[in-house]
C-alpha cells in the first residue's frame, strides 16, 4: 500500500533544460513529479488532454499545437503506484507574456495548399530576435503536397521559402537532398534570390511517393542565417495503374454446385485501402457456353471462382477458358482481363440427391432424416445461382400419431424448399436439370412424382417438366425475366397405387435478370432551344431514358454521355451532360446564331453504369437570338390537376423591363406550347398574360417546360427570354389498386399468436410520398364474425394471427375483406378479399404421466413443454381484456379444476396487465403494450383442483410483444456542419450523419436509410454531394467547388426507416466551402496563455490536423 504520494508542478526556465529539449519533436512545458513507497524513477503517465503527453520520467509535453480558452487549459494527469492503485493530479496551464508574440506562431509557419501556379504557399524561417547568432531552431512545416502525373506546365512553381532576416541582409537559398543534388538529381530546383521551389517534370507516386528536402539560407558575406529547415513533399496518388493477374485450375466433373475451384487474385499498385486499389472481379464469358453459359460464377470480392450449375462432364467439355476482368475504384475503374483455364478431371461419382421424408407410424418424428441446414457450416451465398439437388430446410419436428393404422393419411408438412434460381436467357440444351425430389419412401415403394402450377399443367403449360420416376425438374426452354420473374410449383409423390406418399411440396424458381436489354430513350429525337447569351451551366433540355432490366441492380442503371456534337464550333465541347440525370447544359461560351444557329447532339445511354448496352438518340437545340437573363428566374408556376376552370384559366403574367420604353411582344414555345399536345397553354401577345386551355391530368404530364419570349415590335429583335416550369399539382383522383383480384393462403391451427399469414399490396398512381398516395390497410370485415382472429399492419399490409383458438372442425376457412385507402383529407379506398383455409393441427398434447411424492401421495403431473412464446402485437387497439392464448388442462375432462397466473404483469409489477379465467384458463391482456417498455413478459400458470390441491406443476409460457412500426428515426444531432476544402476530389468524405430508431433491433422497423432530399444552392451542379444509404456517409459527388460563388450548401436529408420506405424524421446539414489553405494548423480559440518565459512561444508538433499525414520517423 502506498501511504501517501505528491505531485508538483515545476517550471522549467532553465536554459541548460531548454537547449537539451530544443532538438526533440515535443515542446518540453514542465515536470510532473510522483513518489511512492519505492526507488523507482520511472512510471507509466496518461493524461485525458490528448495535446499532451507525459514521459516516464515525468516530463510534460506538448504533443501538437495548443490553444488556451481564456488564457488556460485544464486537464488531469493519472499514474499507478505499486501496488496498482490509481493516482490523479490536476493540472492547469497558463501563459505569461505577450498574447500577441504568442499567437505570432501561426503567422511564422504560413502554409496555403497549392491550388496553381500563380498562388503557392509561402514558408517563413522563424523570426529570431537575437539577430543571426541565434542559429538553433526545431520547426515541423507541414508537408507539401503534390499530384502525381500533373501535366504541368514545367518547371512548376510549389511553393517560396523566405527568411525574415532578408530585411536586414541579402540572402541566397539553396535546396539538397534527394531529388535536388541526389539522385534523382534535377528533380526540384530553387530560385537561389527568390526562394521559388519548382518542381522540373511530372512525379510518380509509384515510384517513390515522398520526397524529403532541406532548404538553407545564408547572408551574403556572413554564411549561414538560418539552420537547415526540412520540407517534406508528399505525392498524391491518382488512379492510373491497371490490375495484373493469370491463373490455371482444375475441378473434378463430380463436384457439387457451390464448392470453390479457384480462387484469383489481382494487384493495384495505386494508393492501399482507397477507391484507386479497390478491385472487384467479374466473369465476361466462359468457353465452352455448354452445357451452361453460367457453369461457373465469381464473388466480385474475393475473387473465388466456384461451380454455379450441374453438367460438368470431362468427355464432353474437358476444359473451360473463363476471361475475368478485374477491374478498381469499386468495379467502375481501370479494367485488366486475364483468361482462367479450367481443366475438368475426369471422376465418375454420381450426383448427390436430397431425400424429402416423411413421418412414419409412431409419436416421434425422424429429424435424423432431414438434410439439416447449418448456417454457420452450409454455404448458401448469393452467388449460388441454382443448386443440384434440391436442399431442403427442416422446420421444427412436428410429432405424428401413435396409431400406426392411420398410416399415410397423416400427411405433415415438414420442410421448406429454399428458392431456385434460374438465369434468363439460359442456351440450354434443354430440357435442363434443375433438382432432383425424392421421397425416402421411395427405398421401400415405388414413387412417382408430378408436378402441379404455372408453367407445369398450367399456363404457360410445359415450362417445366418432372420425370415422374426419378423426380428430377428440368426447365424445357429458355426463361425471360421480363415476361415472369418468379414460377410457385407444386411437388406432389405417389405411391405405385394411387396413395399419396407426401403433402405437396412448393417450389419456388426465382429467374436471374441477365442483362439482355438496352436502355430506350422515351424520344428519338429531342428539341430544344438555347439562347446565344446563355452563360455556362445554363440548363438546356433533359434527356431520359428507360431500361427493362431488373430495377435498382448494375443492369438497369443507366449513365449519359454526348459521343458527338455537330458542329464542333467555336468547341467541340459545347454542352455537357449530366451522367446520371441526363440535364443537358452549356458548357462553353461562343454561341453565335449567325454563325451557328443549330447543334445536333448523339447522346449514349449505357446500363451497367455506363459500361453496358447502349442506346442512342438525337438531341436538336436551335440557338436564338434572345437573352439569357439572370433577372428573368421566375419561381415554378403550379396548377392543380382536374380544375373545373373556367377555361382559358389565367395562369401568370410575364412583363419586362423594357416595356416602358419600347412595346414588347410576348410568346411561347415548347411541348404544351407549338409542340405537342399543342395549343395547351397560350400567352396573350401584348400582355404577357399565360393561360391553360384545360384541364390537366397528373398521371399523363406532371410538369411542362415553356421557353417565354419577349421580343421589341419596332425592332424585331429579341429582348429577354426565359424558361418557364409549370407542375401539375395532384389532387387525389386515383383509388388504391390491389395487385391480386384475391388473396388465398393457410394458416396452420397451431400457430403462435403474432406470426404472419399473409401479404396484401396494393398502389396508388398519385403522386409518391403524398397523402394521396400513402396506403393504409385495414380489415372491416371477417367471416365467420367470432371471434376476431386476425390483424393487419396498416403500412406494410401483413396480416398476422392476433389471437389463439383456431380450429380446423369449426372453422376450416376465413374470408377477411380488406381495405386500402389513401391518407388524404376525403380518402379513396378498394377492397380485396382474403381467403385462409386453416389447415391441420401440427403440435401434438402433452400427456399426463403419474409420480409419487416422497410422503408416498400419488401428484399427477403434466410433462415439461418447451413452448414457443405466445406473440401480442404491440399498441393493438383492443377491445380488452383481450383473448391471446386459450389453454386448459387435460384433468378438466375428469373432475373441475380452476386455473391461476404468477409472474411479471400478473400478481407482480406492473399487476394486472394479464389475467386469466380461473374456470376456462382463457388469458387475457388488458391493456395495449409497449415493446420499447417491455419487450417480453414470463409467466407461470398452475391448475389447481377443486379442493386447492396442485394438480400440475407450473406451466412456464413465454409473452413475446411483437414490434410495430411505432418509432420514428431520431438524428443524433438536431443540425450537422461540415466543411469541405474547394480543392477536395470527388468522392472526399465530409461529414456523417447518424439517427437511431426505438424499434426492434435489426428488424425492418429499425433499418435505416438516408437520402438527401435537397440541395441548396444547386449550382454548379443539383448532385453535388451523395450520401451513403446505410452509413451515412455524405461524400462529395462532383468538383468545381467555388468557395467565392457558393461560400455554402444547405442539405436537408431524411432518414427513413424500414429500408427507406416507413417514418421518417429530417434533419439539416450545413456545409461550408473554406480555402485551400484550410488544411493549415489553426488555433482553435483565440486567447493563449503558459507559465513561461515571457517572449515567442514556438510549440513542436508532428501532426498538423487529420488532412496532413504525419511525417514518418
Amino acid at each position: 500500500m502506498v501511504d501517501s504520494w505528491e505531485g508538483s508542478l515545476q517550471q522549467q526556465n532553465k536554459k541548460e533544460e531548454k537547449q537539451r529539449t530544443e532538438h526533440q519533436n515535443f515542446h518540453l512545458a514542465l515536470t510532473v513529479n510522483f513518489t511512492d513507497c519505492t526507488d523507482g524513477t520511472e512510471f507509466v503517465f496518461t493524461s485525458n488532454d490528448d495535446h499532451f503527453m507525459v514521459q516516464t520520467d515525468g516530463t510534460l509535453m506538448v504533443r501538437r499545437w495548443v490553444t488556451l480558452q481564456e488564457g488556460q487549459r485544464s486537464f488531469f494527469i493519472y499514474s499507478w503506484d505499486s501496488q496498482r492503485q490509481k493516482l490523479t493530479v490536476s493540472v492547469v496551464v497558463q501563459y505569461q507574456g505577450d498574447h500577441e508574440a504568442a499567437q505570432s506562431i501561426h503567422n511564422n509557419f504560413s502554409l496555403k495548399e497549392f491550388s496553381n501556379n500563380s498562388e503557392v504557399p509561402v514558408l517563413h524561417f522563424p523570426r529570431s530576435s537575437e539577430g543571426l547568432q541565434r542559429k538553433k531552431r526545431d520547426w515541423s512545416i507541414p508537408p507539401i503536397s503534390l499530384s502525381e502525373n500533373h501535366e504541368g506546365p514545367y518547371p512548376l512553381l510549389i511553393a517560396q521559402i523566405r527568411s525574415d532576416v532578408d530585411r536586414q541582409n541579402k540572402i541566397y537559398y539553396i535546396i539538397s537532398g534527394p531529388g535536388a543534388d541526389q539522385l534523382p538529381v534535377g528533380l526540384f530546383t530553387m530560385d537561389r534570390t527568390t526562394g521559388n521551389l519548382y518542381v522540373t517534370q511530372a512525379l510518380d507516386r509509384e515510384t517513390k511517393d515522398r520526397y524529403m528536402l532541406q532548404v538553407h539560407a545564408v547572408a551574403e558575406g556572413s554564411g549561414s542565417a538560418e539552420d537547415p529547415m526540412d520540407i517534406v513533399i508528399i505525392i498524391i496518388d491518382q488512379n492510373d495503374n491497371k490490375p495484373v493477374f493469370t491463373f490455371l485450375g482444375n475441378v473434378a466433373e463430380s463436384s457439387s454446385i457451390g464448392l470453390e475451384v479457384i480462387k484469383v487474385k489481382a494487384t493495384d499498385a495505386d494508393q492501399p485501402n482507397t477507391d484507386n486499389s479497390d478491385i472487384r472481379y467479374r466473369i465476361v464469358s466462359q468457353e465452352p457456353q455448354q452445357p451452361s453459359p453460367s457453369m461457373f460464377v465469381i464473388n466480385p470480392v474475393t475473387g473465388a471462382i466456384r461451380v454455379s450449375a450441374a453438367g460438368l462432364d470431362q468427355q464432353k467439355y474437358p476444359e473451360y477458358t473463363l476471361v475475368v476482368e478485374a477491374a478498381d475504384a469499386g468495379g467502375t475503374g481501370l479494367t485488366a482481363l486475364a483468361k482462367v483455364i479450367l481443366t475438368v478431371t475426369d471422376i465418375n461419382v454420381n450426383a448427390p440427391v436430397t431425400n424429402l421424408t416423411t413421418a412414419e407410424g409412431g409419436s416421434r418424428s425422424r429429424r435424423n432424416a432431414y438434410p439439416y441446414h447449418n448456417p454457420k457450416t452450409d454455404d448458401f451465398s448469393s452467388e449460388d445461382m441454382f443448386r443440384n439437388p434440391l436442399r431442403l430446410l427442416p422446420q421444427e419436428s412436428v410429432p405424428f400419431s401413435s396409431k400406426s393404422e392411420e398410416g399415410m393419411r397423416r400427411r405433415k408438412r415438414s420442410w421448406i424448399i429454399p428458392p431456385l434460381y434460374i438465369p434468363e436467357n439460359s442456351r440450354g440444351p434443354f430440357p435442363l436439370r434443375l433438382a432432383q425430389v425424392r421421397s425416402y419412401r421411395s427405398k421401400v415403394k415405388k414413387i412417382f412424382y408430378s408436378i402441379h402450377g404455372p408453367g407445369a399443367d398450367q399456363p404457360p403449360v410445359g415450362l417445366f417438366i418432372m420425370d415422374r420416376e426419378s423426380g428430377w425438374l428440368s426447365v424445357t426452354e429458355a426463361l425471360d425475366r421480363e415476361t415472369q420473374d418468379s414460377y410457385k410449383l407444386e411437388a406432389h409423390a405417389v405411391e405405385e397405387g394411387g396413395t399419396e406418399a407426401l403433402e405437396a411440396i412448393d417450389i419456388f424458381l426465382r429467374v436471374i435478370d441477365q442483362n439482355d436489354n438496352r436502355p430506350v430513350f422515351n424520344s428519338n429525337t429531342f428539341e430544344g432551344e438555347v439562347p446565344q447569351s446563355s452563360p455556362k451551366g445554363f440548363k438546356v433540355i433533359k434527356v431520359e431514358a428507360t431500361d427493362a432490366d431488373e430495377p435498382n441492380s448494375d443492369n438497369s442503371e443507366i449513365c449519359y454521355r454526348i459521343i458527338k456534337q455537330e458542329p464542333e464550333e467555336p468547341s467541340h465541347s459545347m454542352f455537357t451532360i449530366n451522367m446520371l440525370t441526363g440535364d443537358i447544359s452549356v458548357n462553353a461560351a461562343g454561341l453565335d446564331r449567325e454563325k451557328h444557329p443549330q447543334y445536333t447532339l448523339t447522346v449514349e445511354a449505357a446500363d451497367m453504369r455506363g459500361n453496358g448496352l447502349i442506346g442512342r438518340a438525337k438531341v436538336i437545340l436551335t440557338v436564338t437570338t434572345g437573352v439569357a437573363s439572370p433577372g428573368w428566374v421566375i419561381p415554378d408556376i403550379t396548377v392543380p390537376e382536374n380544375s373545373r376552370g373556367p377555361y382559358p384559366l389565367m395562369l401568370t403574367q410575364f412583363r419586362s423591363n423594357e416595356d416602358e420604353m419600347k412595346k414588347i411582344l410576348y410568346s411561347i414555345s415548347g411541348p404544351g406550347a407549338d409542340q405537342p399536345p399543342v395549343g395547351l397553354f397560350t400567352m396573350n401577345r401584348d400582355t404577357g398574360a399565360l393561360f391553360v386551355m384545360q384541364e390537366l391530368d397528373r398521371e399523363e404530364q406532371d410538369k411542362y417546360t415553356l421557353q417565354v419570349h419577349a421580343v421589341a415590335q419596332d425592332e424585331g429583335t429579341a429582348v429577354e427570354q426565359t424558361q418557364a416550369v409549370i407542375k401539375v399539382i395532384d389532387q387525389n383522383d386515383n383509388k388504391p389498386v390491389f395487385n391480386k383480384d384475391t388473396y388465398e393462403g393457410e394458416v396452420s391451427e397451431s400457430s403462435p399468436k403474432g406470426i404472419e399469414v399473409i401479404k396484401v399490396e396494393a398502389t396508388d398512381a398519385d403522386e409518391p410520398n403524398t397523402d394521396s398516395s400513402e396506403i393504409r390497410y385495414s380489415i372491416i370485415n371477417q367471416e365467420p364474425e367470432e371471434p376476431s382472429m386476425f390483424t393487419i399492419n396498416p403500412v406494410t399490409g401483413a396480416i398476422t394471427l392476433s389471437a389463439v383458438g383456431l380450429n380446423r372442425e369449426k372453422h376450416p376457412q376465413y374470408t377477411l375483406l380488406v381495405q386500402a385507402g389513401d391518407s388524404a383529407e376525403e380518402s379513396l379506398a378498394a377492397q380485396v378479399k382474403v381467403i385462409l383455409t386453416v389447415t391441420a393441427n401440427s403440435a401434438g398434447l402433452s400427456q399426463p404421466s403419474v409420480s409419487t411424492s416422497p410422503a408416498g401421495k400419488e401428484m399427477r403431473r403434466r410433462k415439461r413443454l418447451s413452448l414457443v412464446p405466445l406473440y401480442i402485437v404491440e399498441n393493438d387497439r383492443g377491445p380488452y381484456p383481450l383473448l391471446f392464448h386459450a389453454g386448459y388442462s387435460r384433468y378438466a375432462r375428469r373432475e373441475k379444476v380452476y386455473y391461476t397466473i404468477t409472474g411479471p404483469g400478473a400478481d407482480q409489477p406492473p399487476v394486472g396487465l394479464f389475467v386469466i379465467d380461473r374456470k376456462t384458463g382463457a388469458l387475457y391482456v388488458t391493456q395495449a403494450l409497449d415493446r420499447e417498455k417491455r419487450q417480453r413478459y414470463g409467466l407461470n400458470i398452475l391448475t389447481l383442483t377443486e379442493d386447492s390441491e396442485e394438480a400440475e406443476e407450473f406451466l412456464p409460457l413465454i409473452v413475446q410483444v411483437f414490434d410495430q412500426n411505432d418509432n420514428k428515426p431520431v438524428f443524433v444531432q438536431s443540425s450537422y456542419t461540415g466543411t469541405v476544402a474547394e480543392g477536395s476530389p470527388k468522392g472526399f468524405e465530409v461529414i456523417t450523419v447518424q439517427a437511431t430508431d426505438a424499434d426492434e433491433p435489426y428488424s425492418k422497423n429499425s433499418i435505416i436509410h438516408y437520402r438527401i432530399l435537397s440541395q441548396e444552392p444547386q449550382e454548379p451542379c443539383p448532385s453535388m454531394f451523395v450520401i451513403n444509404p446505410i452509413t451515412g456517409n455524405i461524400r462529395l459527388n462532383a468538383g468545381a467547388l467555388d468557395r467565392k460563388k457558393h461560400p455554402q450548401y444547405t442539405l436537408l436529408v431524411e432518414a427513413a426507416d424500414l429500408e427507406g420506405e416507413g417514418l421518417t424524421a429530417q434533419v439539416k446539414v450545413v456545409i461550408n466551402v473554406s480555402p485551400s489553405e484550410s488544411n493549415l494548423p489553426v488555433f482553435n480559440q483565440p486567447a493563449t496563455k503558459f507559465k513561461l518565459p515571457a517572449g515567442p512561444l514556438f510549440i513542436h508538433f508532428r501532426d498538423c490536423n487529420d488532412d496532413v499525414p504525419a511525417e514518418q520517423d
